[in-house]
């Protein structure tokens, strides 16, 4: 009999898979456990339901509460299921008949209660949800230390903590000096109970000891929890555990204000092994990176962020890379480069800037040319559209992305599956999860998300290396009930959709409605058609992919469509619903900005920077003044802060946002424009993170920065807005300067 050579878990997959599960509870209790413990929460899940199902009248009532304890557990980490729903349905699974979660006495039941409730309030903001948080890990500390050895105590002090910085963000300090009082009793109360029962060697394990460091911790005690995290490293913890205790303790430093102590960090350190770079991403959290939509302008601008945040160091940081559109078209090319080096180059050896600089001279190289129009260029692409049923301009763009931009990466021609782009970094055996390998690494490995918007039910796509579909997060199924296309991995996927390419994710990221037809998915979901439209539909900006990627540091690069002022809107049917569609953009661009903001007031997102084509402008107000009055002196032309002329930066963002030629100064203006701004925001606004500046970084856009005062700079860039005849008028223009 051949011998059998997977992992335990990949054989506990494999019989669930194939209706293979042992028939007993017990035996289905042991393979979620094993489950569990690998992160396969969709599965433990399932195997979870599946024990309670087989319950039967005579069955330990003890194995029947555990069994829903982990079957909720299970749930609400279970990165398949809607956030909110999830976790709602987790309240429901533990709030049995028979043990009602508002009477239950059972610490282990409180304790994942409270842990949902504050999920919640990572999720939405609500005060009530941390309050509730708070009263369930509360009830189960009131039974004493000796009841969990403190865990529910523990995190109660925590909660105490961010309720205390929420009140005092939010609206002064309230009762946070109530709530850091309290925290602190009971830290004390279990800094005595554990001191005294880890006298003895034998009640060591890794919780507890972790347990008394926390509470050590949160008293100011560095030393003594130095001491016991040392303790808990010794006693042989999974690296999820000492993860998620070091970003907790990092959390409880940060609340504190004491996270640049040298003290507090050389006890974490004792946990972690004396990793810098374990540590630093402890306490700065999970940086994302957005690349806004705007046609081959916003990829252009996001040259020039990307330039700087290589100069800065901050590129090697980023753990999330979400694009929309034209982001999206220069977001999958510099993904290419990136995982190109990652696999080449040992990490900590790999230069950010050098991979920017030759993502910048190819794709401008690429865009010199007029890639919209090339699609009916070729006659043979020409013959197949009009020949081949389902072969569009949309599919046929999607073939030029791969045989212009990221064929030449890889070295190969014809269509790129998706499913080929996972990264495997130099030197790490074995396959990499980004989640939960990345928090150690000097150079983070990104998740590339590329995001469409689906025509049948309004929600976001997702294309990414390992999957498709709609995500798990941000529909409110209180107003939104449109069904949820649920994400499928490609080796799930039937053909031909299991190799899925990043020219088509791309294509349908950046499908114009109106201009190219929507991108088809058939056989996919039982009686769908699925159509893609263009991800700046949803979210132009590409943010709430960050949020459900749970980043808590955010750069936004938002070169998108800004709408514009007019002193007379065009009134026709067609002038107005285009003008109507502006508005509703901005506003929805207006809604997301608030929610950053509000979620970085309540500590919920820790830095933002926000960095797009109109920031700094002088936005104006216009007065009524009675006929004959004075008219106000027009003020001379300013700069932005960042160093480029009001007049400039207008024009820049009034630059056409579609996928036709760019001149070379067209192009080096807006990486120009990119890269100081990020230069002059993101080292104030992303401060937890080490920026430091290249030595000797030179680009070929500096040459601009000499001419941002010409007059021939502002026309040609004004030129740049008129959608039509643009190649006339630049040639009368060189005629006239000729002239002249």
């Amino acid at each position: 009999m051949p011998q059998d050579h997977r992992s335990p878990v990949d054989r506990a997959i494999a019989q669930l898979e194939g209706g293979e599960t042992p028939a007993s509870p017990a035996d289905l209790a042991r393979l979620g456990d094993e489950l569990k413990r690998a992160r396969a929460f969709p599965y433990a899940q399932r195997i979870f339901a599946l024990a309670r199902e087989r319950l039967g009248a005579g069955d330990d009532p003890a194995l029947a509460t555990r069994l829903r304890q982990q079957h909720a557990l299970c749930t609400y980490k279970n990165p398949e299921v809607i956030s909110e729903e999830g976790l709602r349905e987790a309240i429901c699974i533990l709030d049995d008949p028979g043990d009602a979660l508002t009477t239950t006495s059972d610490p282990e039941t409180l304790g994942i209660a409270g842990a949902i409730h504050k999920r919640l309030w990572e999720i939405d903001g609500r005060e009530r949800h941390l309050e509730q948080s708070l009263d369930f890990y509360r009830r189960a500390w009131q039974q004493g230390p000796e009841v969990d050895d403190g865990y529910t105590g523990i995190n109660a002090a925590f909660v105490h903590d961010l309720l205390a910085e929420t009140e005092e963000g939010d609206s002064g300090p309230g009762d946070a000096a109530g709530h850091r009082e309290k925290a602190q009793r009971i830290r004390e109360r279990i800094r005595d109970h554990l001191e005294q029962k880890l006298q003895d060697p034998a009640a060591k394990d890794y919780w507890s000891t972790a347990t008394l460091a926390e509470a050590h911790l949160g008293l100011g005690d560095y030393a003594r929890a130095g001491s016991w995290l040392a303790e808990a490293a010794r006693c042989d913890p999974e690296e999820w555990m000492v993860e998620t205790t070091a970003r907790q303790l990092a959390s409880i430093l940060r609340i504190r204000g004491a996270e640049a102590d040298a003290r507090a960090k050389d006890a974490l350190q004792k946990l972690i092994g004396g990793d810098p770079e374990a540590l630093t991403t402890a306490f700065a959290g999970k940086l994302g990176l957005a690349l806004s939509g705007g046609g081959f302008r916003a990829s252009l601008f996001h040259i020039g962020v990307l330039a700087k945040l290589a100069e800065l160091d901050l590129l090697r940081h980023v753990e999330v890379l979400s694009c929309v559109s034209g982001g999206s078209i220069l977001g999958a090319h510099y993904y290419l480069v990136l995982r190109r080096e990652l696999e080449r180059r040992p990490d900590g050896k790999i230069d950010y800037v050098e991979i920017v600089r030759e993502v910048a001279r190819d794709f401008v190289a690429a865009v010199a040319s007029d890639v919209r129009n090339s699609v009916i260029k070729s006659p043979t692409a020409v013959v197949k559209l009009l020949a081949k049923p389902g072969y569009t301009r949309s599919v046929r763009i999607a073939e030029l992305y791969e045989e212009r931009i990221y064929g030449p990466v890889l070295g190969r021609e014809g269509p790129i599956p998706l499913r080929d782009l996972r990264v495997s970094p130099h030197g790490h055996g074995g396959a990499f999860h980004p989640r939960r390998d990345n928090w150690r690494r000097h150079g983070k490995v990104p998740v590339l998300v590329l995001n469409a918007t689906t025509l049948n039910t309004g929600h976001t796509w997702q294309y990414t290396s390992t999957f498709m579909g709609e995500p798990t997060a941000h529909i409110d199924e209180s107003i939104d009930r449109n069904e949820r296309l649920r994400r499928m991995y490609y080796d799930e996927a039937p053909a031909p959709h299991s190799s899925a390419s990043l020219g088509g994710a791309v294509a349908a990221s950046a499908c114009v409605p109106g201009i190219f037809r929507p991108l088809v998915l058939k056989g996919l979901y039982p009686g769908k058609t699925v159509r893609l439209v263009d991800g700046g539909v949803r979210d132009n900006q590409g943010v709430l992919t960050l949020l459900e990627q749970d980043c808590n540091a955010m750069i936004v690069s938002d070169a998108s469509g800004q709408m514009d002022s007019q002193d007379d809107p065009k009134w026709a049917a067609l002038g107005v619903s285009l003008r109507s569609n502006s508005i509703l953009q901005s506003t929805i661009r207006s809604i997301l900005y608030r929610e950053l903001s509000a979620r970085q007031r309540s500590s919920r997102l820790r830095e933002l920077s926000f960095l797009h084509l109109k920031r700094d402008l002088d936005a104006g107000t216009v007065d009524w003044k009675q006929p004959g009055a004075a008219s106000t002196p027009t003020a001379a032309p300013k700069s932005t802060p960042y160093g480029v002329p009001e007049p400039v930066q207008a024009a820049l963002a009034a630059i056409r946002t579609d996928l036709d030629a760019f001149s070379e100064t067209e192009a080096q203006a807006l990486i120009l424009s990119g890269y100081l701004q990020a230069g002059k925001y993101v080292p104030q606004e992303i401060r937890s993170l080490p920026a430091r500046q290249a030595a000797g970084a030179s680009w070929p856009f500096l040459a601009l920065r000499s001419q941002l005062t010409s007059p021939d700079l502002l026309r040609e860039l004004r030129l740049g807005s008129r959608r039509f005849f643009r190649g006339p008028r630049r040639l009368l223009g060189k005629v006239r300067d000729w002239l002249s």
